[in-house]
């Protein structure tokens, strides 16, 4: 635009006082018609260019988030069971299992309902996010069991993080209709060397887990059959 002007003001400082030269009207006009013209359409590619780069910015945030909304319980907002396992096959690091399970879970919908159940979980599920590592993986199974997965750690250097969770858990306070009800939860223990399949590092640990309700519950059992931790009382 500025070059067309240069150019048509040229045009008439040569040929403007020949006969059949430049007109200054002329001139004048081809040089203020693109000024006017381009201006705003240049000004209206910008801004468009401008939105829709914020729209594209706004969609790949959207599609984060119902990618990670995918992957979560809605109810906890953990991890559900196969977005947990997908975590452990990409990585493929070593550490250890720790599977989880809520003492006499039943008794709590039966005695004060479905919505005291779902909140027992969700008090639970904070206890774990309170109790772990940010670099540990924690998930919602299913019902009321829940896993983590302690990565680098061995069984050894796992266990006082599972007492740590058990005793968090063993401390909520969970008054459901006004009435306290104890919240206990077993837990079964299982090294995961970067070799070993997730699969079978989930056998292990679901043995050990069982190994602890058959043993009075409210405990830590690890995969080779030693109780780890078991409260004064038995649940």
């Amino acid at each position: 635009m500025v070059v067309i002007a240069i150019t048509q003001g040229l045009s008439y400082a040569v040929w403007g006082g020949m006969e059949g030269g430049y007109a200054l009207s002329i001139v004048v006009m081809s040089a203020a018609i693109p000024l006017i013209t381009c201006y705003p359409i240049t000004l209206t590619l910008l801004l468009q260019g401008r939105r829709l780069r914020e729209m594209v910015v706004a969609l790949e945030c959207a599609q984060r988030q119902l990618s990670e909304n995918a992957s979560r319980d809605m109810m906890t907002g953990l991890l559900h069971r196969q977005a947990f396992k997908e975590h452990l096959q990409e990585r493929r690091a070593a550490g250890t299992l720790l599977m989880l399970d809520v003492d006499h879970f039943k008794s709590i919908n039966d005695t004060h309902g479905h919505m005291a159940g779902d909140e027992a979980l969700m008090q639970i599920a904070e206890a774990l996010r309170a109790s772990t590592r940010q670099s540990d993986l924690i998930a919602r199974f299913g019902g009321e069991e829940f896993c983590v997965f302690l990565p680098g750690a061995t069984a050894t250097q796992a266990i006082p993080l599972a007492e740590r969770i058990r005793t968090a858990i063993e401390a909520l306070r969970f008054t459901p209709n006004g009435v306290s009800h104890p919240l206990t939860i077993s837990i079964g223990l299982a090294a995961k060397p970067a070799a070993l399949p997730l699969d079978a590092a989930m056998q292990a640990a679901d043995g050990a887990l069982y190994a602890a309700k058959r043993g009075g519950r409210n405990q830590i059992v690890c995969a080779d059959g030693e109780e780890l931790s078991r409260s004064m009382k038995a649940a």
